[in-house]
C-alpha cells in the first residue's frame, strides 16, 4: 500500500491543478508520518519526487507552499537539506 501512495502522489505533484497539486502533498505527509512510525525514519524520497517538491516550494498557491512546509516539518533535516531550503 505504501508504494501506491507514493505511486499516487508522484502523479498528483504533477497535476496542473493547484488544488491536486495540495492534496497530493498532504499524501505525502502522510506517507512520511507513517514511514517514520514503522522506523523508518520519515519518507526520504529520491530521484523524482524531490525534483517536484523541489520546483512545488515557490509555488505561487499558498496551500501548496503550505503543504511542502508541512512535508519538510513532518520529515525533519534531511529532506531540508536536499530541497535547499
Amino acid at each position: 500500500m505504501h508504494i501506491h501512495n507514493i505511486a499516487y502522489t508522484q502523479v498528483g505533484l504533477g497535476q496542473q491543478s493547484a488544488s491536486l497539486r495540495a492534496a497530493a502533498l498532504s499524501m505525502l505527509v502522510i506517507v512520511a508520518q507513517k514511514d517514520e512510525s514503522e522506523g523508518g525514519g520519515g519518507a526520504t524520497l529520491g530521484g523524482p519526487v524531490l525534483d517536484k517538491l523541489k520546483a512545488l516550494k515557490d509555488d505561487s498557491w499558498w496551500a501548496v507552499s503550505a503543504q511542502v512546509s508541512i512535508y519538510l516539518g513532518a520529515v525533519g533535516c534531511l529532506n531540508r537539506v536536499l530541497l535547499g531550503v
